[in-house]
């Protein structure tokens, strides 16, 4: 009966061709063959949200299901997943983002339903209209692969490419540049929500704060929706860093995107050409091995304090809790102090021991009574967390044979089946040239050794866990290497973005007689030493960074810990006269590198530090104290003969100076 039933149905009329099938599969197949080998490729994916569109984006599929599940199973199913099987079986595939993975992989059986469920696979998430600073916002998912909000580009960067007339969000320009639809409003609503504004007109003759020129005004707007940004992942990512000692378990976050391709408001992070906006600081601090996370319970009004490590081995240290008043210019009102210690890669909420009754008002559901005598308004908490770590982690290891690779010691004593620690200390020794002592030789960092473990590294900063499946992808690229080497040069990366990024080149021609060094144009640190055997096929790499300092503080473990909860909202709180920010002791460190102090005679909230100069700074978008100056670097693009260049273009802008008539 079921088989006459099956067979008395109608067929499927798809839309794909028995050419395009096969023009597919060759391609997927091609495309593999050709960068399958590169480590930084964890995961293929066949797909981009189309099964979630099948799901209702439009009538089209609404109106003929059958249709489209059906053309969506020859495509993504029969043909692209057997293409990548075909050309390897064991590298991770997903039909689509987001999806529920799958219930078998051999044979392969798709887990169908609502592509965005948070009980399997990966989701993505987006939400322009609730809160954006609530972590009720955001959904308990196991992985989260993709989600953001807009902000606009550095007024650094936008005003050198615009004349006057486009210094407003109401300008033709502004309007051009915004591709996202409503996406101008959706920024203005959030901002409204939070801040100090008050939203009518923005053009050039009217409805500006008064006395601020128009540029000063759109700068301020610029610097208002970076901070909003960055509040929005930095509250999304520490909720999802949070629940990964909670049953939802979330062990990753994307967040979209990274780079821009034009000067415009989008969800990067790096604007166009390289330079970070205020959430690229804030993802440094968010995505770090270890993470104090804290955030206030809109409804009870109660703060939870979390800590989170994704360090292979405990972690002890000293948290500090300051109550601290907007306008205060000594010490913190009250303060406390604990020890705290970590299991090896745990999360864990930080109950605190402490008597203040102001503190326990705030943490404490049971001494909500003693908050009757403080103003809300007027105070936030600031919490540091000193931690401290052995970077030498005794762990059983694991060797991975690679074949037709020149294996050094300090390679195969750093390969592991558990890399944390490893890509640490590897990607740290890599970036500043330093040798490292093994217990057979002295040997500089592999440079093989370095690319792969410094892309696995980013990988992790970015919150996936891949640990699984390095061993695999270090097979994948020298087998490659040994069976379909032809190239006989290095290329080297012209670009100066801020991560350790391995380029692989191959060389099969007469071996060199003696051991050879490359140096890194930007650095000068030596990169590479190898020496070629006969009829080997070796591997060469180039490093590209535009300072080492820069990649050191990326990839090593932070000792101090910071988060801020403010006990109202921003736009509640009291907001005192614009504070005096000044910068000081300037050093010329190198010709790259400027060391500075910043201090401010007030509480200065999201202090953020703008230049004309190509580069980045250590630090940006934080909190700043009367009583604790910040000393900050500045990695130039540009060798620098003067400190005082970087002095003359310096400056400074707070949450003070949010409160505009828009």
């Amino acid at each position: 009966m079921l088989s006459a039933r099956i067979s008395a149905a109608p067929p499927v009329i798809t839309f794909l061709s028995l050419d395009s099938v096969a023009q597919i599969h060759t391609e997927v197949q091609f495309q593999m063959r050709r960068i399958n080998w590169h480590p930084s490729v964890v995961i293929w994916g066949g797909n981009n949200e189309v099964e979630a569109a099948m799901e209702g984006w439009f009538d089209v599929a609404k109106q003929n299901p059958q249709r489209f599940v059906a053309d969506y199973t020859k495509l993504f199913l029969d043909t692209v997943q057997t293409a990548v099987a075909e050309v390897d079986p064991e590298f991770p595939f997903v039909d689509s983002s987001p999806s529920n993975g799958l219930i078998s992989k051999e044979p392969y059986v798709k887990r169908w339903g609502d592509a965005s469920s948070p009980f399997y696979g990966d989701v993505h998430f987006y939400n322009y209209d609730a809160d954006s600073f609530d972590a009720a916002t955001y959904p308990h998912a196991r992985f989260v692969s993709e989600f953001g909000f807009q902000s606009l580009p550095s007024w650094t960067l936008y005003k050198n490419v615009t004349g006057p007339e486009d210094w407003s969000w109401e300008s033709e320009m502004s309007q051009f540049r915004m591709r996202h639809p409503n996406g101008t409003q959706q920024l203005l609503d959030q901002a409204r929500r939070h801040f100090n504004v008050s939203v009518k007109s923005q053009n050039n003759a009217s409805g500006h704060l008064t006395g601020l020129p128009d540029a000063e005004v759109f700068r301020r707007w610029t610097y208002l929706s970076q901070v909003q940004q960055a509040i929005t992942y930095e509250a999304a990512i520490g909720l999802w860093r949070r629940l990964k000692g909670t049953p939802a378990h979330t062990m990753g976050v994307l967040y979209w995107q990274l780079n821009d391709v034009w000067l415009g408001a989008s969800w990067s992070s790096m604007d166009f050409g390289g330079n970070w906006r205020l959430l690229h600081y804030t993802m440094k601090r968010m995505y770090a091995p270890c993470l104090i996370s804290a955030h206030r319970n809109r409804a009870s009004g109660q703060v939870e304090v979390w800590l989170v490590s994704d360090i292979n081995e405990p972690v002890t240290g000293t948290l500090k809790v300051d109550l601290v008043a907007f306008d205060a210019v000594s010490g913190p009102e009250v303060f406390h102090s604990q020890e705290f210690s970590l299991q090896a890669l745990e999360s864990r909420k930080i109950t605190l021991q402490c008597h203040s009754p102001l503190l326990l008002s705030f943490f404490s559901p049971s001494s909500v009574a003693a908050s009757n005598s403080l103003k809300h308004s007027q105070h936030f908490v600031h919490l540091t967390a000193a931690i401290k770590h052995s970077s030498e982690a005794q762990q059983e290891s694991t060797i991975v044979d690679l074949p037709g690779v020149i294996l050094d010691d300090v390679l195969r004593d750093s390969v592991r089946a558990d890399l944390v620690d490893g890509v640490i200390n590897n990607i740290t020794d890599a970036a500043t040239g330093n040798k490292r002592q093994t217990g057979r030789r002295n040997s500089n960092t592999s440079f093989l050794q370095s690319g792969i473990l410094g892309v696995i590294r980013l990988w992790q900063y970015l919150g996936v866990h891949v640990q699984q499946i390095v061993a695999s992808a270090v097979q994948r690229v020298c087998s490659h290497v040994n069976s379909t080497a032809t190239a006989d040069h290095v290329s080297k990366a012209e670009t100066s973005l801020p991560f350790l990024r391995h380029t692989c080149a191959f060389n099969v021609a007469a071996p060199l007689a003696q051991e050879q060094t490359l140096q890194h144009d930007l650095c000068e640190d030596d990169f590479l030493c190898h020496v070629a055997v006969p009829n080997r096929v070796y591997l060469e790499g180039v490093t590209q960074c535009p300072c080492a300092q820069v990649l050191n503080d990326f990839a090593s473990v932070p000792t101090n810990l910071e988060a801020v909860v403010f006990l109202t909202e921003l736009r509640e709180s009291h907001v005192v006269p614009a504070p005096n920010i000044t910068a000081s002791d300037f050093q010329l460190l190198s010709a790259h590198l400027i060391q500075f102090s910043v201090s401010s005679d007030i509480v200065a909230p999201y202090v953020a530090m703008e230049t004309a100069l190509p580069g980045r700074f250590s630090d940006n978008n934080f909190i700043l104290t009367p009583w604790q100056p910040r000393t900050v670097a500045f990695a130039s693009d540009q060798a620098l003969q003067y400190a005082s260049v970087l002095a003359s273009s310096l400056s400074f802008l707070s949450l003070t100076d949010t409160t505009l008539n828009l």
